[in-house]
């Protein structure tokens, strides 16, 4: 099931993809919520932020450079969305021949201690239903939380870095959005990644301007346009 959007003020987007952190800063640009500007947008490099599986690692640095990015561009909100990339998520595709499955043949496939959710995504060509699995263990979102009080930020949401790209293309879509036109450019391209094209932001977000890494920036305004905590 998608999740329904409530892009109606600013918020941050944190992604963590080791060693860097990147750190948005959205907002609607018009009333009715068609346009977007990247208010302020901002990479760090924090020594010891590893790819540790279902670990946050070094968050006292994390810390800084969040309170380094609020000191520098004052945004009017400390509400932030975190995105986690793999391996410190557990994340994958699945296929059924359910469209409503039940929860124990999913949840079948997490590793012990993980808590995890699935999403329906659309049918395949093959009559299947096709689902977005995606999990932590509950200590690394009691890490997150922490991270939190520490920054004196408010997290609004944990987010699985996969999943932007589903909500960035449905949105690109707009009314014109059909699963079964999903299905075919899965078919096509094979991955999440290879949905958007990233140059198509530039029509919908204003003030981008140079990327170091455009994939990133999908994902956080897909992450954005939503807002719902989905781990």
């Amino acid at each position: 099931m998608w999740l329904k959007k409530s892009y109606r003020q600013s918020h941050l987007i944190a992604l963590v993809d080791p060693p860097k952190l990147y750190i948005y800063w959205f907002a609607p640009l018009s009333q009715k919520n068609t346009l977007f500007t990247l208010r302020a947008h901002h990479t760090y490099t924090i020594p010891g932020l590893d790819h540790a599986p279902y670990m946050l690692s070094n968050s006292t640095s994390m810390v800084k450079a969040i309170h380094h990015f609020l000191k520098l561009y004052q945004p009017k909100t400390t509400s932030f969305s975190f995105i986690m990339t793999p391996p410190t998520l557990f994340e994958f595709f699945v296929t059924s021949a359910k469209t409503h499955p039940d929860d124990s043949d999913m949840l079948i496939h997490f590793p012990p201690g993980i808590i995890g959710q699935y999403h329906y995504i659309c049918p395949t060509i093959d009559d299947t239903s096709l689902f977005y699995l995606c999990g932590i263990p509950p200590y690394l979102r009691a890490q997150y939380q922490m991270c939190a009080l520490q920054a004196h930020i408010n997290i609004v949401s944990l987010c699985p870095y996969s999943l932007g790209f589903f909500h960035t293309y449905r949105h690109i879509q707009g009314p014109a959005f059909r699963p079964s036109k999903l299905s075919a450019d899965i078919e096509q391209k094979k991955r999440p990644i290879s949905l958007v094209n990233p140059a198509i932001l530039e029509h919908i977000i204003g003030n981008i301007q140079s990327q170091e890494n455009m994939h990133h920036l999908t994902v956080a305004f897909g992450t954005y346009i939503v807002q719902k905590d989905i781990l």
